[in-house]
Parts: C-alpha cells; sequence; structure tokens
C-alpha cells in the first residue's frame, strides 16, 4: 500500500500485532493404558462434562476405553469394550448423543478397517455393540449421524474387487447392526467411485454435505482431490446428488472435515495438500463453497517450508469463526490450533510444542465455548494419551466495514465506513492490507471514517483487508475483505468486453466472451464491495446461479485467460 491517511495520531506498532492469543490452560496425560492409547473424539456431554474415546491395550490385547471427565479433565469413569481386539488399530472416529440420551461411538480397527459402533448410557454402561466388516467386505467408517428412525448413517468405504475402496454409505439398525449400504457410481459409466469419505454434516434429515479424497488410480498415492457430495437418503438407499472434484494446484489434497454454515452460506472443508514451493512438505487447506459447490475461497497454512501440517477438524463458535485443529511438524509432531474468519482470514493461532511426539485427531467446543483437544503421544516407547484445554483470550466483535463508493477513478481516495456495533470495548486500532492507519476507535456504535489514497487495482486484487485490532491485547477483534475496484473512465466501463444476460435477472445470470477469449474467474460483489461469490472458470461461456442473493445492484468481475479484468453491474429482481 502506498499512502495512507487519517484524522487520528499515528502510533507506531511492532510486528507482533497479530501475535497468537490462544493460551493453553492445562494439559493431562492419561497414562492408565498401559503402552499404547490414545483419544480419537470427545464429545462435551449435556451435563457440562465431557466424553472421550479412543484406543488403548489392556493386558498387551488391543481395545476400545470410554472415559468420561469433568472440565478440568479429571476423569470421572472408564469404560471398556466388550470386545478386546487384538489389535493396535482402533480408532473412535466420532461420538453423537442419540433421540434417547444414550452415547453412540462410531470407529474402526484392524488390519481391513472392520466398523464398529458401540451404545453407552449415561453412565457408561454398554448397551450395545456391533461390528461390520471383514476382508474385502463393508469397510470403514468415518462418520456417523443418527436418522429419524432411530437408525444411524455412516459415511463409509467399501472394497470393490479390481478396484480397491469406493465411496459408499453405509445404513445401520437402532442397534447398530448393518441394514443396507449403497456404493456410488459415476452416471456416466455405472462404475464405482475410487476414494473415501471423511466427515458429513447434516444438511436436513434426508439430505447430506460430506468431504473426503478422490482416487483416480487404486492403492495409489498420486492423483488425489479434495472431493464434497451431497447425498439424498432413502429408507432403503441413498442417492448421489452432486460430486464435486476439487482439482487444486495440480497437488495431492485431502478432505478431512466440513460443516454447514447456517443461513444457506455455503459449506467449509479442510484438509491438507502439497506445500507448492516443496513437494515432500504438507500444507494444510482450508476451503469455503457456496451450497452448489462451487469454490468461494481457498486458503493454505505452514509452519514453515520444510514443515508438515495438515488440518483434521474444523468447527464454528458462537461468533461465527473457523476453529481449526492441525497435525504439524517440525522435527517431531505436535498439536496446533488456529482460528479463521469465514472469509478466509486468519485470526489467531498457537502451536501446543511440547517435549513428547504428538498427533492431533480430535477437537471440541463446550456449551461454554471451552475449547479441547485430544490427541496420541509418544515418548521413549510409549504410545499414550492427552487433552489439552485453550482458552481464546481473544474473542472476536461484530463491527462493520464498507466502503463509500465500490467503483472509483484512478487516483480516488478509498472510504471505509467501520461501524462499532458492540459497547462491550472503547479503543481500537484499525489497520487496512495489514499497515496501521490509525488511533482510537471509539464504541457505542459510532461510526468512523478510514481514507485510503493513491491505491490502484493491483494494490486491492486480493481485496482491501480491514481489521479492527484492540491495542494492548495485540488481537484482531474483527476482520472483512472489501473490494473496492478503478475504472479507467467511462468508455473503459462500457467496453467490457462480455455481454451478460439477462439484466435485470431473477435467479441465473450467463456471460458471453465477445471474442472468444476464455474467463478464467468470476465474482460478484455487493455495494459495499462485499464478496458474494467466486468461481474458476475455464471457458468463453458461463452461466451463474445467483439465485442466493437478495435483490439488489451488484458488481461483477470477469478476469480473462490473459489475465485482464472487465466488470459489470447487475439488477437483480
Amino acid at each position: 500500500m502506498k499512502k495512507q491517511i487519517t484524522l487520528f495520531i499515528l502510533l507506531v506498532l511492532t510486528t507482533g500485532l497479530f501475535a497468537q492469543k490462544f493460551i493453553e490452560e492445562w494439559n493431562i496425560d492419561y497414562p492408565v493404558f498401559e503402552n499404547y492409547g490414545g483419544i480419537n473424539a470427545i464429545f462435551p456431554t449435556t451435563d457440562g462434562n465431557l466424553l472421550t474415546a479412543g484406543g488403548c491395550t489392556i493386558n498387551n490385547v488391543g481395545t476400545m476405553f470410554f472415559m468420561k471427565t469433568d472440565t478440568a479433565g479429571n476423569p470421572i469413569w472408564i469404560t471398556y469394550a466388550e470386545d478386546q481386539f487384538n489389535s493396535t488399530g482402533q480408532f473412535a472416529n466420532r461420538i453423537i448423543q442419540d433421540n434417547e440420551s444414550n452415547y453412540v461411538i462410531m470407529g474402526t480397527y484392524g488390519y481391513y478397517h472392520e466398523t464398529y459402533c458401540t451404545k453407552l448410557s449415561p453412565d457408561g454402561t454398554i448397551l450395545s455393540t456391533s461390528v461390520n466388516g471383514g476382508q474385502y467386505d463393508y469397510q470403514g467408517g468415518h462418520d456417523i449421524v443418527q436418522t429419524p428412525d432411530s437408525g444411524y448413517l455412516v459415511s463409509a468405504q467399501k472394497e470393490n474387487y479390481g478396484m480397491g475402496m469406493c465411496l459408499a454409505m453405509r445404513k445401520l439398525d437402532t442397534n447398530g447392526s448393518f441394514s443396507w449400504d449403497t456404493t456410488f457410481v459415476h452416471a456416466e459409466d455405472s462404475t464405482a467411485i475410487i476414494g473415501n469419505f471423511g466427515r458429513m454434516a447434516k444438511i436436513n434429515d434426508t439430505t447430506l454435505v460430506l468431504t473426503g479424497t478422490r482416487d483416480y488410480v487404486p492403492g495409489s498415492a498420486e492423483d488425489l482431490d479434495i472431493l464434497q457430495a451431497k447425498i439424498r437418503v432413502f429408507d432403503d438407499s441413498a442417492q448421489l446428488l452432486r460430486l464435486t472434484i476439487y482439482k487444486l494446484d495440480d497437488a495431492n489434497e485431502k478432505g478431512y472435515d466440513i460443516l454447514v454454515l447456517p443461513n444457506d452460506e455455503g459449506f467449509i472443508m479442510c484438509g491438507e495438500g502439497e506445500n507448492e514451493n516443496n513437494p515432500n512438505a504438507k500444507v494444510g487447506v482450508i476451503m469455503r463453497t457456496d451450497t452448489a459447490g462451487n469454490q468461494i475461497w481457498k486458503k493454505t497454512y505452514t509452519r514453515n517450508l520444510n514443515s508438515n501440517t495438515t488440518f483434521i477438524r474444523v468447527l464454528l463458535d458462537d461468533d461465527k469463526n473457523l476453529l481449526v485443529m492441525a497435525r504439524t511438524s517440525v522435527g517431531s509432531n505436535d498439536v496446533s490450533l488456529l482460528k479463521y474468519s469465514t472469509d478466509g482470514a486468519l485470526l489467531q493461532k498457537i502451536h501446543l510444542d511440547n517435549t513428547w511426539n504428538e498427533t492431533g485427531y480430535s477437537m471440541a467446543l463446550d456449551r461454554d465455548e471451552k475449547i479441547y483437544l485430544g490427541e496420541w503421544h509418544s515418548s521413549y516407547s510409549n504410545v499414550s494419551t492427552a487433552m489439552y484445554k485453550v482458552k481464546d483470550v481473544c474473542p472476536l466483535s461484530t463491527p462493520k466495514a464498507m466502503l463509500n463508493d465500490t467503483i472509483l477513478q484512478p487516483g480516488d481516495d478509498v472510504v471505509v465506513h467501520v461501524q462499532n456495533t458492540s459497547d462491550t470495548w472503547r479503543y481500537s486500532l484499525l489497520q487496512i492490507n495489514g499497515e496501521v492507519t490509525l488511533g482510537n476507535y471509539m464504541g457505542n456504535g459510532e461510526t468512523q471514517d478510514f481514507i485510503a489514497s493513491g491505491l490502484t487495482n493491483q494494490d486491492v486484487s486480493e481485496g482491501l483487508v480491514v481489521s479492527v485490532v484492540e491495542p494492548g491485547v495485540d488481537c484482531i477483534k474483527y476482520s472483512d475483505t472489501l473490494y473496492p475496484v478503478f475504472i479507467d473512465g467511462i468508455e473503459d466501463y462500457s467496453n467490457i468486453g462480455f455481454t451478460v444476460s439477462p439484466n435485470p435477472f431473477h435467479s441465473r445470470l450467463t456471460l458471453a466472451a465477445n471474442n472468444g477469449q476464455p474467463f478464467s474467474s468470476f465474482s460478484v460483489f455487493d455495494v459495499n464491495g462485499k464478496l458474494m461469490k467466486k468461481q474458476i472458470v475455464n471457458s468463453a461461456h458461463l452461466t451463474a446461479n445467483l439465485s442466493f442473493l437478495p435483490n439488489g445492484i451488484y458488481l461483477i468481475r470477469v478476469t480473462f485467460r490473459g489475465r485482464k479484468t472487465s466488470f459489470s453491474k447487475i439488477i437483480k429482481y
């Protein structure tokens, strides 16, 4: 940014403005499972405590443990699975509470990833246990949700002879016993889809959205892509409504977790990908899509060039920010926690670097928004389990930022209105694109104008990031991205290089390049410069479903393959 002007007193800050503000409140090691054990799943119970589950060994035989603790991490009771699995490959992938207030634990064990389902009473009594699977049978169970008939749906894999593991959905009855399964196939050639599902989330009682990994070569470590599937469930089968494959950056990438944003605002997925600057290292991947699966934004994170990072879990807190649990490695494995806004801005982070080698698996928020992380760790010859409680000392508030004008002439100042809608704090700083703008920012609903001059389209090509930062605490209270556009005169604006029809429009909009040159991207902004939709394109013709937009005036931006950018106003009625 070339120059910034405001009406306040300039304050000099250090580069610690974005310092981590998560604090590790406590961590507890549970050495009660001989030399092998780890927490794979955490669930906040209705009585204010925590239920955890994972694999362990008792008398040198592999089994499962279910442990209830208070919010200080102290064990209340421990129950062990009835079946001794004689294996050290047990994982409790998910805990849910059914409509009778019992706890249902879905997991896998063994070389062939057999699936087990255990139901516990609130006092830890095992009510039922079922096992599905075996060699070349129903395999893999990664997530579970309850159905209206008191049965369960499991996101799964199934071995298909000659193809390997393929995408499947499994139905269990109320006791966890197998009822039916569906293996999903391509509509074009009716072949099973190779890959695996990870987590799923409910859209409603009959519709689910899932993420996972698409594999183009059975059993290969190459050509892996993040997938998003939308599935409708019937009484005796499941139907694949949509399968979207994200071939991101020509790298191997995997999807691990997904959540549904409220108010039909789309989905958030997280996972891992390759570091484009070091193909031997992994980066954490988090991305947002609309409800049709179109990518809105994608972010990656790694601690340094040679470290490996995988995003394992993502949750939405009460302030509508994204909490991400990560595995990071810099010499040894560590557990990390990051916070993102739903616009993709990284707000906070903490790396829980301890002396042991840690592998994170689970994360939960209790009803008081306290954060708990579960993991396995190894030291010397032992593998044991630990749980962390992490305190967020920088909860966000909800100011509002908007542009005075979205479309500007070259040389015009960019005026940002910032209104504080919270009366719980009084003084903050504001920064634009990472540079301190200025001084004392009042609360109680007061609006301040911040002016940035000398900007060009290149300066704001990725948006104008407006952040409100609280001094002393040095953490971001609010962040948003706005999109001003500098237009070189009315003639350039009207000669946009593409046609838009219909305009005004009701739900769908069609764009066609005048010279046949392919578009590379398509974006929609509201009159305040807020990004409403972004889509990667590789065609000179595009039809966009914009039915989710409220009626009003919008600005669309298209980028052509040759990097030329054009704009147009549209009206939705």
